[in-house]
């Protein structure tokens, strides 16, 4: 049992330097070369090193005690970041996944539904009256053009169904739950939780990876608005930079993440709603979910309410 925990703790540790600490040491660094490069050029190496070598004998003169209270001093700073990484990061996935930004939600939603509007009615060939005025639409129209050929890809791209939600992220989330009730009459929210028991183990390890690959870009993006706060703060233009850049990187992995979570729990649903009906004991039909059968299963589920 002492071995066991011992290993644990090991690894608890290591996790820790990685996941915390390590990118947090970093972004100390970072702070400190746009604080004492100010006010000079942002590239003055020779004046950074004097600059570090100074207080670094500094701190080393006044002895052992002094030297080992800054090195903790450090490490639990570099600590503190990577916890405010992840809690940046948490405001991050509700504002990406968000049913609303505020006051900046309502317009990015409804220019992403005439987007959808102008390439579905490209894609059916249909001419319908379009809700947006006259410019806009040719406007979108124009932005169609640098997509593919294909309208059906094009609106594709845009969403998988109706947009309902101001981001590309959150509307591919919304998205799969359309697309599952249209299909088969569930309600994904409800079905989801009975659904996760009775699936293979090889499934849940995909889904639960792709689940973490999403975390991770959303803490990434924390690190993001941490680094652009600091270059904000020190006048360090190329900490802004850097934040920049990795909010970009964070933004177009999350999109991947989530197309790759959102096609795997559409992937559930399509092979083992019919174990889900079979648990419930709701007969299907020649052993596949239709409307009929799916909203049994949702009124099952829901118990009601």
């Amino acid at each position: 049992m002492s071995t066991f925990i011992g290993e644990l703790a090991k690894k608890l540790a290591e996790k820790w330097m990685t996941l915390l600490v390590l990118p947090g040491l970093l972004l100390l660094a970072t702070a400190a070369c746009g604080y004492l490069l100010r006010n000079r050029r942002w590239n003055d190496l020779t004046a950074l090193t004097s600059l570090l070598s100074d207080r670094t004998q500094t701190v080393a003169g006044r002895g052992n005690v002094t030297v080992a209270l800054a090195v903790a001093a450090v490490l639990l700073a570099a600590a503190a970041a990577g916890f405010a990484a992840n809690g940046t990061g948490w405001a991050i996935s509700h504002i990406w996944l968000s049913h609303r930004l505020t006051w900046l939600g309502k317009p990015l939603t409804w220019w992403r539904r005439q987007r959808w509007i102008a390439a579905e009615q490209a894609a059916l060939g249909t001419t319908a009256s379009p809700t947006a005025p006259a410019s806009v639409m040719r406007l979108l129209y124009r932005w169609n053009q640098v997509l593919p050929n294909d309208p059906a890809v094009r609106r594709n791209r845009i969403c998988l169904a109706p947009p309902q939600r101001p981001t590309w992220i959150g509307d591919r989330v919304a998205a799969t739950g359309t697309r599952v009730e249209n299909q088969y009459g569930l309600d994904l929210a409800s079905t989801w939780p009975r659904l996760w028991p009775l699936l293979p183990d090889a499934i849940r390890t995909d889904i639960t990876t792709a689940r973490a690959a999403f975390d991770q870009t959303t803490t990434l993006g924390g690190w993001a608005v941490l680094y652009t706060v600091v270059g904000a703060w020190t006048g360090w233009w190329p900490a802004v930079a850097v934040g920049i850049g990795t909010f970009v990187a964070a933004w177009y992995r999350a999109r991947s993440a989530i197309a790759d979570l959102t096609d795997l729990v559409e992937s559930a649903i399509d092979l083992y709603a019919t174990t889900l009906a079979d648990a419930l004991g709701i007969p299907t039909i020649d052993g596949h979910v239709h409307r009929h059968t799916g909203r049994q299963i949702t009124a099952r589920i829901r118990k009601g309410t």
